[in-house]
């Protein structure tokens, strides 16, 4: 259970806010960016590196991660970000920075105002993640990843265990 104002880890995960309420009692803060359609991005901490995206029922719909641009061009790391097809150039409290986003639920729910956040409610509905990418009108939906849900399906995936410490 996410409680505010508490850094919750659970399996070397942080617990995120799944409602703008639980959001705005952690301090995070509604973003000086563009969010996409139907949504709002919330930043804890003016932190522009994780945020969440929330539709209009105040229910978690996505995640946005960002890197700063100057440390990217700093850091040496080879790219031609022209290629980069999953990543948009955006600015989020004063730092310019690239971002990509994934959506827990579809276009066309977001569209509808959303979903009603219960107890209960998975905050990924479907065993699947939205990729999105940036397009000439707005944000595009990419493609469909399936995301196991359980550890014994992860074989079978494109997923593997990573070498996270806890709280990373």
């Amino acid at each position: 259970t996410y409680r505010p104002k508490e850094r919750r880890v659970q399996e070397g995960y942080y617990l995120s806010p799944r409602t703008t309420a639980e959001a705005l009692a952690d301090q995070w803060l509604a973003a000086d960016a563009t969010a996409p359609e139907h949504t709002t991005l919330y930043c804890r901490n003016d932190d522009y590196r994780v945020c969440l995206l929330f539709d209009k029922k105040g229910s978690i719909a996505g995640g946005q991660v960002s890197a700063s641009i100057e440390d990217l061009n700093a850091s040496g790391y080879p790219s031609d970000r022209k290629k980069q097809i999953y990543w948009f150039q955006n600015r989020l409290f004063g730092v310019d920075v690239y971002s990509s986003i994934v959506f827990f639920v579809s276009q066309k729910v977001l569209a509808r105002g959303g979903r009603k956040m219960r107890k209960n409610t998975p905050t990924a509905p479907s065993p699947e993640l939205l990729v999105v990418r940036p397009g000439s009108v707005g944000i595009l939906e990419a493609e469909r990843r399936p995301v196991p849900l359980v550890e014994s399906d992860m074989a079978a995936s494109h997923y593997w265990t990573q070498g996270c410490k806890n709280g990373m």
